[in-house]
């Protein structure tokens, strides 16, 4: 979702937000939010098997 009444960090061009436009705003955040919080589990995972795996060559069990 893109937001038209921002054009920078904070600085809000429509001032009088309907509750519906609140509404709105409040799901996209909610919703990134889950997606950065799934995109976070799936980078720790990965490093997770990454370091086992070079932990593995390391102790020369390849």
């Amino acid at each position: 979702m893109a937001v038209p009444c921002l054009d920078k960090p904070r600085a809000i061009h429509f001032p009088d937000a309907t509750p519906e436009m609140i509404s709105a705003l409040e799901v996209e955040r909610d919703r990134m939010t889950s997606r950065i919080d799934c995109l976070t589990r799936n980078r720790n995972a990965v490093t997770d098997y990454l370091n086992a795996v070079l932990t593995l060559r390391d102790a020369g069990g390849q």
